[in-house]
């Protein structure tokens, strides 16, 4: 809709005064005492910011933060308002094509793509990565970054080997007996 034909809305850039009905007694007076600290944000969602897609974000691990990041680790992300926690998976980045080599660790000086299943959101956001760091003390920024792109359809390689007897053909390679090698057997069952 087009803002000049509505007459309920508010300019942008202006002030307004927020009245909201039937709030509990003890949430309200958790409100008053926060709003005299700090400023309370109130925001809405656009149309499809309630599904769930794969982000993926142009991350560089922070010069502060001195532990290796290891993929698939538990880290919490800080994406514009919104916060959740989340299993990154690292990637390179290849401008030239829709396929990443995926990465096991986080290296520092330069950006990787971290790839995680979350709630929609729209790029450019900016984006902080904090490590909990267990106890009750307060999380560590781990990384920064920002949200590149919303895209289901990006291919993520990972290399592995297989070791036994094989056969060649003209454009498969197929390895012979898999089924006697116990180890590679259970990583196939895992999926």
């Amino acid at each position: 809709m087009e803002q000049e034909s509505r007459d309920d809305c508010v300019p942008t850039g202006s002030y307004a005064r927020i009245y909201i009905k039937d709030v509990p007694l003890d949430v309200a007076s958790k409100l008053c005492v926060v709003s005299r600290t700090c400023p309370i944000v109130l925001c809405g969602l656009l149309q499809h910011e309630c599904k769930m897609s794969v982000l993926h974000f142009s991350i560089k691990k922070h010069d502060s933060y001195d532990a290796p990041i290891k993929a698939k680790e538990e880290f919490i992300f800080h994406v514009g308002f919104r916060q959740f926690v989340a299993r990154p998976i690292f990637s390179t980045y290849n401008m030239n094509s829709d396929k990443h080599k995926v990465e096991r660790f986080l290296h520092a000086g330069r950006f990787s793509i971290a790839s995680i299943y979350a709630l929609v959101s729209f790029p450019p956001l900016p984006l902080i990565v904090l490590k909990g760091a267990g106890g009750s003390s307060a999380p560590l920024a781990a990384a920064v970054g920002s949200l590149r792109s919303i895209d289901t359809d990006g291919i993520i390689l990972k290399k592995i080997i297989l070791t036994g007897p094989w056969k060649l053909g003209q454009s498969v390679v197929a390895v012979v007996e898999l089924k006697s090698l116990l180890v590679h057997m259970k990583w196939f069952l895992r999926f």
